[in-house]
């Protein structure tokens, strides 16, 4: 959680938010669509503005994770003595699972409207391929 553009120790350095009560387990699950938290607003109200001189809660946000599951699938036909034919079907992401990236996720205190929504993702969406070879 970031102070936003406030400077609490130093005119270049941006401190960290104060946590000033808990936040609740249930506002912490993953939102709808981009947004990274089911209650935005009751993460949002669990941290105040740092005062000059404090450092800030430091790492009280996680993100999601990495999640990825590839798969392949490959046949070799004979076709010949000394020749074969190799057919091979690779799929990336198999799931098609999203996973956004934690450090695109809006926490500044002075984003309140936008608080919680994530702009990049860790993962790209399902990719297949498939391709054949001879060896000979």
């Amino acid at each position: 959680m970031d102070n936003g553009s406030r400077w609490p120790t130093n005119w270049d350095i941006e401190g960290f938010a104060i946590q000033d009560q808990k936040i609740p387990a249930s506002a912490l699950k993953h939102g709808h669509g981009q947004q990274a938290f089911a209650d935005p607003t009751a993460v949002f109200n669990s941290f105040r503005a740092a005062y000059p001189g404090e450092t800030g809660t430091r790492n009280p946000l996680r993100g999601d994770g990495f999640y990825d599951w590839d798969a392949g699938l490959n046949k070799s036909f004979s076709l010949m003595d000394r020749a074969h034919l190799i057919v091979r079907w690779e799929t990336f992401n198999v799931t098609n699972s999203v996973r956004f990236d934690a450090q695109s996720v809006a926490v500044k205190l002075d984003t309140a409207n936008s608080f919680g929504n994530a702009t990049n993702t860790l993962t790209q969406a399902r990719v297949m391929q498939v391709a054949a070879r001879i060896e000979f």
